[in-house]
Order: C-alpha cells, then sequence, then structure tokens
C-alpha cells in the first residue's frame, strides 16, 4: 500500500504492506519508508527507511495509518475535518540531514488536516 497525504502543497508519503487488526500491534518491516517531495525547509526529495524496524507500522482499526513507534506520522480519523494528525518525525525513521525541525519537516506544522489522503494498492 502506498499512502499519499498533501498539505499546503507540502507532500509526503508512506509505503507499507498489513492488513488492519482490531486490537493495536505494531509490525515489524525493513521494507517500510517515508519519503517527502517537497518540504517547508526547501530540501530536496528524500526517502526515509525505517530504523525501528520491529515498530515500523502500528495496525489498528481505531484510526488511520501510524508509522513508527513514536508516532513519526499519524493520520486519524475524520482527518479532513479536524487537526487531530501530526508527525513527530525520527523515533523509528531516519531523520534526513540538513532536517531543522522534525516536527514541521513533513506537513509545515506539527497537527494538520489533510488536504487529500490517497491510498493506492500495490499488486
Amino acid at each position: 500500500m502506498v499512502e499519499l497525504s498533501c498539505l499546503n502543497c507540502y507532500c509526503y508519503s508512506s509505503l507499507y504492506c498489513f492488513s488492519l487488526e482490531s486490537s493495536s500491534k505494531y509490525t515489524a518491516t525493513s521494507n517500510a519508508f517515508i519519503f517527502s517531495l517537497r518540504n517547508n525547509e526547501r530540501l530536496g526529495p528524500f526517502k526515509s527507511m525505517v530504523s525501528k524496524v520491529s515498530r515500523a507500522i502500528e495496525r489498528t482499526t481505531s484510526h488511520g495509518p501510524t508509522f513508527g513507534g513514536g508516532h513519526d506520522i499519524v493520520i486519524n480519523d475524520n482527518a479532513n475535518s479536524n487537526t487531530n494528525s501530526y508527525a513527530d518525525f525520527g523515533h523509528s525513521y531516519s531523520v534526513p540531514s540538513g532536517v531543522q525541525n522534525k516536527q514541521t519537516i513533513l506537513a509545515g506544522t506539527k497537527d494538520f488536516t489533510p488536504d487529500e489522503v490517497e491510498v493506492f494498492y500495490l499488486g
């Protein structure tokens, strides 16, 4: 699956492969990554691999996708109508050199309302 989120022209994405479960569980995978096409610090596009493999992805049906054990990125329920989604990059995914603010690099602010969230199945 690929998730693409955009906010104020800042785009970031994540790659993951899993099924949702009714209880919160973390999934270990060394293949997950987060990437940014444009960001508020004007760094070039980057790809950040998971660094804490055992906490790559939280599998749950209680809210939207969660990447990282410290919640590097969370897309919460009804994301288009609140600012409950947030980024706190660097807990389970590597942070590229040159990043000044790990909480705002992906979406421009820590708490945000995505303009759109797209999920694609790669089969």
